[in-house]
């Protein structure tokens, strides 16, 4: 057809799009949206050209934008967050439209959430609580809860999210509300896994409370129907707790109704995480089998994610459950994608590589403890969440006891956190859980029947003690 133009190679299309003069291209976007307009083609054919065609104030391409993005929100996060940037660069400074404009920020944060852009998340929703007027209370909370559980999965430190939350909670109305109880669940995660056991405890009850004062069939359907981003993050909190108490059976149930409410909502980008977090409770009741192909379910829902901690969890917890089957070679594989896939978050990179570690361990004990030191950052595990390092200085421990290095065993078991009481449950199944009981046995009684040392002062032959004389009592 005259004046329409169609390119073979994608190269030459983009040569001739950056040669032509800027109005020229404004015009011709302008002229490509009205004629998919025409045809009736859907907001995410047209909303490309309705970006770069669009004047400040058109309404109609603002809901078109923020329509799109909602339709490809799922599949393709960053392509979503990058609509709703512009139709909040084309929404107009109007005090009216205030709500409007916290709306797009919102869906906008979630999307780069998804996309695994944790800091622009964090940056969008920060930006966000400040349009929120303070009267607002459980907009603000359920914002300030997306915010602390960004900087949890960050690996930030844990001490700013646990004061806001508080704070939060501290202008909490009488009643029990959603807003409350989700606000509550994230404190509670938090101060676990900072390991103030006492304080995380109280606060998951009265979650608990919470829940049970909304009642099960409301709490479902509130949380079925609130913004993006919180869909099923009060269930996935409490089955996350439950598992490491050693409520397994509690913590399927309420994972799975987490999973049904993420698939009714039509959204579904928690799916992985859910599928994922069920694997620990299935290895400790030893459903092996059952956990292997949970896994396979949650790495297969993530291949269609662009967020990379999502995978490497996925690939990491799987690996975790090939391992523990026997499943060497697959265990192998699946942690080395996870670390293939850590990016700059410390906290990944940390949990990918002791993951990694802790399964060498088994067979190279050597590569094993060196693979663990270097990805944690040394013995002190800065780069480990303070929940997880028992887990990992007992991995040390066991790692250095099957080398008979008894040196190594005991600075595991110096360290000072590692004095708390274990707070993650063991990952091995029932059947293996004494092997490291079995290996301090083996060492205790070679220790004791091996020629000591010349250097080595049980060498040395025993001094007669020391007896002082007794003082004289008069009668």
């Amino acid at each position: 057809m005259p004046r329409r133009f169609s390119f073979r190679h994608p190269v030459v299309r983009h040569a001739v799009y950056a040669a032509v003069p800027g109005a020229w291209r404004l015009r011709a976007h302008a002229r490509a949206a009205a004629a998919l307009e025409r045809r009736s083609a859907g907001p995410v054919e047209r909303a490309h050209h309705v970006e770069h065609a669009a004047q400040r104030g058109d309404r109609a391409a603002i809901d078109l934008l923020a329509d799109a993005s909602q339709r490809v929100f799922e599949q393709a996060p960053a392509t979503a967050a990058r609509y709703l940037e512009s139709a909040l660069r084309l929404l107009p400074d109007d005090a009216d439209l205030t709500a409007y404009r916290i709306e797009l920020l919102q869906t906008r944060a979630y999307a780069l959430l998804g996309a695994g852009q944790l800091d622009a998340a964090h940056g969008v929703l920060t930006d966000t609580l400040q349009l929120v007027p303070p009267d607002a209370w459980e907009r603000r909370g359920l914002l300030i809860c997306s915010q602390t559980s960004i900087e949890a999965w960050s690996g930030r430190p844990v001490a700013e999210p646990i004061r806001r939350l508080r704070a939060a909670l501290s202008e909490e109305p009488g009643g029990p509300s959603l807003t409350g109880f989700a606000l509550r669940m994230p404190l509670a995660s938090l101060e676990f896994l900072d390991l103030r056991l006492d304080r995380a405890a109280e606060i998951a009850t009265e979650a608990l409370a919470h829940a049970r004062d909304l009642g099960d069939r409301r709490l479902e359907h509130d949380i079925a129907d609130i913004e993006l981003g919180q869909q099923s993050l009060g269930f996935w909190d409490l089955g996350w707790a439950l598992g490491f108490v050693g409520r397994y059976e509690e913590a399927l149930s309420q994972l799975r109704r987490a999973v049904t409410i993420d698939r009714r909502s039509g959204h579904g980008y928690l799916i992985p995480v859910l599928l994922a977090t069920q694997l620990n409770p299935l290895i400790q009741l030893g459903r092996l089998t059952e956990a292997v192909a949970l896994g396979e379910e949650a790495v297969e829902a993530t291949w269609t994610s662009s967020n990379p901690g999502r995978r490497l969890g996925a690939h990491g917890d799987l690996a975790l459950a090939r391992h523990l089957s026997g499943d060497t070679d697959g265990a192998q594989h699946d942690a080395h994608e996870a670390v293939r896939l850590a990016s700059e978050a410390r906290l990944w990179r940390a949990r990918a590589g002791w993951t990694l570690g802790l399964i060498q361990a088994d067979s190279q004990p050597e590569a094993g403890i060196a693979t663990i030191l270097q990805a944690a950052g040394g013995w002190e595990l800065p780069d480990v969440v303070t929940a997880e390092r028992p887990l990992v200085w007992a991995a040390l421990t066991e790692a250095h006891l099957h080398l008979a290095d008894m040196a190594g065993a005991a600075r595991g078991r110096a360290c000072p956190r590692n004095r708390r009481r274990r707070t993650r449950p063991d990952r091995r199944p029932p059947a293996r859980r004494g092997r490291t009981q079995a290996g301090r046995r083996r060492v205790r009684a070679l220790r004791s029947t091996a020629p000591p040392r010349p250097d080595d002062p049980r060498a040395a032959p025993p001094r007669r003690p020391h007896l002082a004389p007794r003082p004289h009592r008069p009668a």
